[in-house]
């Protein structure tokens, strides 16, 4: 479970066994083995770090199937009647291909736009009800 756990959480950050050895400081072979199953079962003074930097315990890595419950998630928060449009798939696809900084620049472009369009359609009902 550890391995698929690890894997999922890499990919999840966009991230290879390299960045999450620097970043944790466990021994990028160390991690490699960890995430490829090649190491079964990792000591934990080695896994709590690796946890800890997604924010996660040494037991959630080992025991639970975070896979699993991320798609479950997924599941709650997209009905499933309602399939992803052509135009959506294409910007999934773009979104994809960029960087982490760009998708947050992007993300919070759309929020913003968000935003502004609720403020205008307020200020429109207000004009609107005022000339009734």
């Amino acid at each position: 479970m550890i391995a698929t756990n690890l894997e999922f959480l890499m990919t999840r950050e966009g991230i290879n066994p390299t960045i999450l050895s620097e970043r944790t400081g466990i021994p990028q072979p160390t991690v490699h083995r960890i995430a490829s199953g090649e190491s079964k079962d990792p000591r934990t003074s080695t896994v709590k770090p690796l946890a800890e930097y997604f924010g996660f315990t040494v037991a959630d890595l080992k025991e639970r199937d975070l896979v699993a419950e991320a798609a479950g998630v997924l599941e709650k928060k997209i009905p499933q009647h309602k399939a992803i449009t052509p135009q959506e798939q294409a910007l999934l696809e773009l979104f994809r291909e960029v960087t982490d900084e760009q998708k947050a620049s992007v993300v919070r472009t759309l929020e913003a736009q968000k935003q502004d369009n609720e403020r205008l359609w307020k200020e429109l009902s207000k004009v609107m009800k005022m000339r009734k």
